[in-house]
């Protein structure tokens, strides 16, 4: 590789990193579960496909484990292992969203994170022990708006992941062409007006029905 293409790489992953360990100020902040999500689609974005991927496991990995790692060893190791395969499940979406914006790049390729991320996270609530999917499922991200509970209770959490997930793939869309442009101005219309919808929905269901319980306790870990 040229040195001067290294030193760009160097840079993006040095910043990926840096803003990755200002983020997890917000661990046990919902708001986590989203600058995770924007982070890592940005970044892959920027590397190679596996080297990429490679990267943001790695990063997850040492970010979540290094506290628990005292109590996963050695009686605990299988509570390791599921934490292993909780963060796989959440990173993997981003696999699939990177060959998909290497093939197009319209706003039709931003669907693809967010549908993916839907579909494992059902399977992670099929596979994985109720107390492992609590506290690395990116649901937890329903406690950060007052309306989300009320959505999630009526429409399912998988709501609240694709959110969260399509804004991480909108704003790298955007970013991609610098906020600007007729074919920005659709999209971010669409997608503008698909969250207004979402959240004016919420708060009516908030205004005309007792509040509902938080599907999930608020306290999670960083969901890289």
């Amino acid at each position: 590789m040229p040195k001067g293409i290294w030193q760009i790489r160097s840079v993006q992953m040095a910043a990926f990193a840096a803003v990755g360990l200002f983020a997890i100020g917000f661990v046990y902040s919902p708001i986590g579960v989203w600058t995770a999500a924007i982070l890592s689609a940005w970044f892959i974005g920027t590397q190679k496909l596996w080297r990429g991927f490679l990267l943001i496991l790695a990063f997850a990995v040492v970010s979540n484990m290094s506290p628990i790692w005292h109590q996963a060893w050695p009686s605990g190791m299988p509570y390791a292992g599921w934490t292993l395969l909780a963060l796989l499940m959440n990173i993997l979406p981003f696999l699939p969203y990177r060959m998909a914006i290497e093939s197009r790049q319209d706003f039709l390729a931003t669907f693809s994170l967010p549908l993916w991320a839907v579909a494992l996270q059902t399977l992670a609530r099929w596979w994985l022990p109720s107390a492992i999917f609590h506290r690395f499922s990116f649901v937890a991200a329903d406690t950060a708006n007052g309306s989300f509970p009320q959505i999630t209770a009526t429409l399912g959490t998988g709501v609240i992941v694709f959110l969260i997930y399509w804004t991480a793939a909108v704003l790298n869309w955007m970013w991609s062409r610098d906020f600007r442009g007729r074919e920005f101005a659709a999209g971010g219309s669409i997608y503008v007006a698909a969250c207004v919808a979402m959240l004016g929905y919420g708060v009516f269901l908030h205004l005309s029905h007792p509040p509902a319980s938080p599907a999930l306790p608020a306290d999670k870990s960083v969901l890289w």
